[in-house]
Order: C-alpha cells, then sequence, then structure tokens
C-alpha cells in the first residue's frame, strides 16, 4: 500500500482500483459466511494506527507519548497466555 488508507488498492480479479480505506469492509464481506458460522463478529476501528498517532500529535502529544499509547492499546488485546504444567 502506497500512501496508507488515503490510497489505494488493486482488485486483481476485477482489474479495477478501489480506495485502500475500504479493504477493511471488504475483507469483512468477504469471511462474513465463516465468521458466522463461527460466532466472530470483529469490530474494526475507525482509524488506524498511523492516523491516530498523527492526530495525537497534532493535538499536542509527543511522538513518544503516541507511540506509547498505541503500543499500550494493542498489548491489551493480547490474548493471556496460562502456562499449564
Amino acid at each position: 500500500i502506497r500512501y496508507g488508507l488515503d490510497g489505494r488498492m488493486i482488485d486483481l480479479e476485477r482489474l479495477e482500483e478501489y480506495p485502500a480505506a475500504a479493504l477493511g469492509d471488504r475483507l469483512l464481506a468477504w469471511t462474513a459466511p465463516a465468521r458466522s458460522e463461527l460466532g466472530l463478529d470483529p469490530a474494526l476501528p475507525a482509524e488506524n494506527a498511523t492516523q491516530r498517532q498523527r492526530h495525537a500529535v497534532a493535538a499536542g502529544a509527543t511522538i513518544e507519548e503516541a507511540f506509547a499509547t498505541e503500543v499500550a492499546a494493542s498489548a491489551r488485546t493480547y490474548a493471556t497466555e496460562e502456562v499449564t504444567t
């Protein structure tokens, strides 16, 4: 991807371009049957991490603060590992 979500993707089957921002919705539509069988319904954020970091910096955060916020948010999504013996 060039230019992130502001760029364009190529649908190689249809040989046409589409907005990169539509990729998440297209992926959800494509995986809908399998996700339905498994009872999965993921929620995608309105902005990606880069967009959130840019907005944070524009609002006065340092680059380090913006990055640390995203790292912490990602870490909260990790499944906890339980070791059993």
